[in-house]
């Protein structure tokens, strides 16, 4: 959890933009059967209000492995949020991952959902079923969120009848 370690990722870390990536594994509620106090829902939040650092969060084996070898190679602090769910039985070989950038496989659709993090699975099912009733649906994967594409979200915002976020 981010919180106890707050104030030196904030301090030593992001007021210097230091090359450090902080790595947090099991986001989200992906540790629910322990109780409340494993639950890391704020870590987003918080990690994202602190000056210079940048946020990951991918959604399955293959992009968090193209995406930390972007950290490697890039400057500055990094928070790099893994999940214990993987989206790798969705996700298609050929969507490309690059920081900054969210994944698209179409233009429009009825609806738009932006996902990050293995919950994207739940983003695909429901997919599946809307399409039984001959709902389109866009699953965009926002890896990063910490610069956020804003250009591509206000342009499938645009192409999109409904827009939910799955967190």
């Amino acid at each position: 959890n981010t919180l106890r370690c707050l104030e030196h990722i904030r301090n030593d870390v992001c007021y210097h933009d230091l090359d450090v990536t902080v790595i947090s594994v099991g986001g989200g509620f992906s540790y629910g059967q322990l109780g409340a106090s494993h639950f890391a829902t704020e870590d987003i939040a918080i990690m994202g209000a602190i000056p210079n650092m940048k946020v990951v969060a991918p959604s399955s084996k293959k992009s968090a492995s193209i995406l930390m070898n972007q950290i490697i190679s890039s400057k500055g602090p990094y928070y790099l949020r893994i999940d214990k769910s993987s989206g790798d039985e969705f996700i298609k070989d050929e969507l490309n991952y690059e920081i900054g950038k969210i994944n698209q496989s179409s233009n429009s659709s009825d609806v738009s959902i932006f996902v990050y993090g293995g919950i994207i699975n739940e983003a695909y099912k429901a997919k599946e079923l809307l399409e039984k009733d001959n709902i389109t649906v866009e699953i965009i994967d926002v890896h990063t969120l910490k610069p956020i594409d804003e250009a591509k979200v206000i342009e499938f915002i645009k192409n999109s009848k409904i827009v939910v976020t799955l967190e």
